[in-house]
């Protein structure tokens, strides 16, 4: 638990991170970082550091004000007693909300320097820090003295309790027990069930350009379901890449380098290699094909389209050896990468780069990748204008997705590029609800989790895919406001047994009548 909590707009990154450190100089811990873990929901995060925060400090400038993440973080501060507003810029209009609450003005601030409103925050900051374990106590002392009054109460008012028996209690005893009491119950299991949230099966649709994925299961899962042909594949994060060349060429003068042995080309991921493979013929539509590649569990995957110009496949913790099976003579551009064999005796553009043409051998047609240990990066730009299926039928079983992607300004988005829509196939009856493009969609706590359909559209801008599977957590956020789309156990009833629920609303109904005939009887009587 940190003490204070930092609240700014991400375009203030550098001033919070002064304030941030000059505050932890005083011995203060400061949450303001919002790197989010991966497979994490980044609003569950900050709104834990939040709640547990002693202090919020909120940076206020023209980028916060209009930010209604901040906005909505101030309001907790001030709902809990807890806000120390900051203004970084002079001559700031401040929401109205925030107006009445005394501001430090930082505005001609510089870190190391001698500054009054300075001096008065961290006064103020050590206030409330200090004050907080006192505040408990003293609420803990009013709670006490509060239960010995209502105590006090019931003592004095037992006599006439007493006093007040009569030939009427019979009367009074059963409209509580056949009246009252049955109705608190059934109210009271109503609400319990309605706010019981459960596990949830969900079928989601979702357009996007980023997704990220940790897959499970014991079966390897197949990337690419069949070989796709590409117009250019560039290959980073890579320890080797190696072909036997039954021609050589070096791609500026045309010199002839001498065929028939092996060509190898190692990357260190120090240097950031990468080599890019194209036809040698600009006007050829198709270059190569990338055979499938199988990845097996516990392997990250991240999928993310190039404004409509390629698709980069990024793996991390699996050693992968994809093929790639180029048509005829082939153009090979290589840049920090170590030659060894026959490409090592060309003549080079540069220390760094190397641009060949190349033909393989018959014996020998493909290219053979080794990638880094637990790493490896491959862009593609796809030959053919159609959809390609990233998947097979079966699909791919997960433990953990999200769907974000990094702004201008570093913060984190959605990836979201049209609405979705999320369905509850165990209880058709309930109906659609649409996700909105702009929403966080956040995934948690999954079991029997799939992508059963991925889908590259003929335009290369986005995927298209669906998830299918049971998770404990599903959360849609649009910036402070929050929906939690699990069932509730009353979904589960209504839906699934509604002639359950309406017999029970029957006998209750029941027994309510039961208890006035009785109450009835009594009075006549």
């Amino acid at each position: 638990m940190s003490d204070i909590f930092l609240s700014y707009a991400s375009e203030d990154r550098e001033r919070a991170g002064q304030i941030a450190a000059a505050l932890s100089d005083h011995g203060w811990s400061v949450w303001w970082d919002r790197q989010i873990p991966f497979g994490k929901s980044f609003d569950k995060v900050i709104e834990e550091n939040l709640a547990k925060a002693k202090c919020v400090v909120v940076l206020w400038t023209r980028h916060s004000v209009e930010s209604r993440w901040v906005r909505a973080e101030a309001s907790e501060g001030v709902g809990r007693d807890l806000l120390l507003p900051v203004v970084l810029e002079r001559d700031l209009k401040l929401p109205l909300e925030f107006k009445m609450v005394q501001a430090a003005n930082l505005a001609d601030w510089r870190p190391g320097q001698p500054h009054e409103e300075f001096k008065r925050l961290l006064k103020n900051v050590d206030s409330l820090l200090s004050a907080a374990p006192a505040n408990d106590a003293k609420a803990l002392a009013e709670n006490g003295a509060s239960t010995h009054r209502d105590s006090n109460v019931d003592d004095n008012s037992s006599p006439a309790i007493v006093s007040l028996r009569d030939t009427k209690s019979k009367r009074t005893l059963y409209l509580v027990g056949l009246l009252v009491l049955p109705s608190l119950i059934i109210t009271a299991l109503t609400l319990g069930l309605m706010n019981w949230r459960m596990p949830t099966r969900v079928e989601i649709d979702l357009v996007v350009d980023r997704v990220a994925f940790t897959v499970s299961g014991s079966e390897p899962v197949p990337i690419l379901d069949k070989s796709v042909s590409f117009r250019s594949l560039s290959i980073e994060s890579f320890d080797s890449i190696a072909f036997k060349a039954a021609k050589l060429l070096d791609a500026e003068s045309g010199a002839i380098v001498k065929g028939g042995e092996d060509v190898v080309l190692r990357g260190r991921k120090e240097d950031l290699p990468i080599v890019t493979i194209t036809h040698d013929d600009s006007a050829q539509e198709t270059s190569g094909r990338l055979e499938a590649i199988s990845i097996g569990a516990g392997t990250q995957v991240i999928l993310e389209t190039i404004g409509g110009s390629g698709l980069t496949l990024r793996f991390d913790g699996q050693n992968l050896t994809p093929a790639v099976l180029p048509l005829g003579v082939f153009r090979l551009d290589a840049t920090r990468t170590i030659a060894q064999g026959e490409l090592a005796e060309a003549k080079q553009r540069a220390a760094d780069m190397i641009a060949m043409r190349a033909e393989l051998t018959q014996d020998s047609p493909l290219i053979e990748v080794r990638g880094l240990p637990q790493s490896l990066v491959l862009t593609l730009t796809p030959a053919q204008n159609s959809t390609i299926h990233l998947f097979s039928q079966a699909g791919a079983q997960v433990r953990a997705i999200e769907f974000t992607r990094q702004n201008q300004s570093g913060g984190r988005e959605p990836s979201l590029v049209e609405a979705g829509e999320l369905r509850y196939p165990d209880f058709p009856a309930k109906g659609k609800v649409a996700i909105d493009s702009r929403d966080h969609l956040g995934f948690d706590q999954l079991d029997q989790f799939f992508i059963s359909q991925l889908t590259l559209g003929p335009d290369g801008k986005n995927m298209r895919l669906r998830l299918n599977g049971i998770a404990g957590n599903v959360q849609t956020s649009a910036g402070a406001s929050r929906e939690d789309r699990r069932l509730t156990r009353f979904d589960a009833l209504w839906y699934g047994s509604k002639a359950a629920v309406l017999l029970s609303i029957l006998v209750w109904v029941f027994t309510v009548t039961a208890g006035v005939y009785k109450v009835y009887q009594e009075f006549k009587s």
